[in-house]
């Protein structure tokens, strides 16, 4: 019987996807041993580092090929042993495919590698505005569409290499702006204006946003929803409510009254994190959806007017009025708030 050993060790430092015979690294940490034969049901793996990349050293029978991503990486020699090095340059996450092919041509495993690049603290970084950052959201590819008061919005790219780094695509002036929401396709904005009336603008071209027309309402309403849509938040003027959904109703569970609150979100289905002016971050257990009850909370510097998450890489988005936009790792984040 064929058997494929790969263990699991993450290395910080520099590297593409290359072999490291040549290369010494200066630092190892141990994560873990995998133990991914053809028999393991396991289809997928993730590894975690602080580091520029993931170092898998792979045991198997000579004659055995390698594919990654599609790609032929190498050959097992005499010796049975090979390198790969899964190259991660940003915080965030990375999905490799490696594939194992026997001498005879035949198929032996195939595993899902997601390797996940964590920082170095729950902060991630800051991105400055032009104007204070009232409230925000992003889009699936984590651009940012921050509302700025007086200023407008800015429509924001960003980037993880090693650090957080920003462009600005387009600014959009002469709207005193409360609030922005995405419309389902990501291809329109909705401005909210300080009268409550609303821009709503074209951004298929996102360096080139375009008016099409001013309304007093919308159906993209600014919810937000737990993972099964049973659930949703809403901030009114007199606090956060949360509603429960189903087939023929919305019902009320609770209001939690506190005119600071600016903006909420689910980041788990019984724990809700609330942006809570200049008192920072709360968060809250709903497992009694009817009580919720303070667990947790953090200040920042500056104050916490609007959230939104970048699910795909755990990345935590506030608007953190003048300071901008702070970005955190949401895990160390609500590590740190228990």
């Amino acid at each position: 019987m064929k058997r494929v050993m790969v263990h699991a060790i993450l290395v910080a430092g520099f590297v593409g996807m290359t072999g490291c015979q040549d290369r010494t690294p200066k630092e190892k940490t141990h994560i873990t041993q995998l133990a991914l034969t053809p028999q393991i049901t396991q289809e997928s793996v993730t590894l975690k580092t602080k580091g520029r990349f993931a170092k898998v050293n792979l045991l198997g029978e000579m004659g055995s090929v390698v594919y990654v991503n599609g790609q032929k990486f190498g050959t097992f020699n005499d010796s049975g042993e090979m390198t790969i090095e899964l190259e991660i340059d940003h915080v965030g996450s990375t999905n490799y495919s490696v594939e194992l092919i026997d001498p005879e041509g035949a198929h032996v495993l195939t595993k899902e590698i997601q390797v996940v690049r964590l920082p170095k603290g729950a902060s991630i970084g800051t991105v400055s505005t032009k104007g204070e950052a009232s409230a925000l959201t992003i889009n699936r590819d984590g651009t940012m569409f921050v509302a700025e008061q007086k200023s407008g919005v800015e429509i924001i790219s960003i980037g993880f290499h090693d650090e957080v780094s920003s462009s600005v695509l387009a600014s959009i002036a002469d709207i005193d702006a409360k609030n922005v929401i995405l419309s389902s396709d990501e291809r329109k904005l909705y401005i909210q204006d300080r009268e409550d009336r609303y821009h709503l603008f074209d951004i298929s071209n996102m360096s080139n946003p375009k008016e099409l027309d001013i309304v007093t309402e919308i159906e993209e309403k600014p919810f937000h929803y737990n993972s099964d849509k049973t659930m949703r938040l809403r901030v009114s003027p007199c606090g956060l409510i949360a509603e429960e959904m189903s087939q023929t109703q919305v019902q009320r569970l609770f209001l939690l009254k506190d005119k600071a609150i600016r903006d909420a979100l689910f980041v788990a289905d019984q724990k809700i994190l609330v942006a809570h002016g200049e008192e920072g971050l709360q968060l809250y257990d709903i497992t009694d959806p009817h009580t919720p009850k303070l667990v947790g909370s953090k200040r920042l510097d500056g104050s916490a007017n609007g959230l939104s998450l970048l699910e795909k890489d755990g990345i935590l988005f506030v608007a953190n009025g003048k300071k901008g936009v702070e970005l955190f790792n949401l895990d160390m984040l609500l590590a740190q708030m228990k």
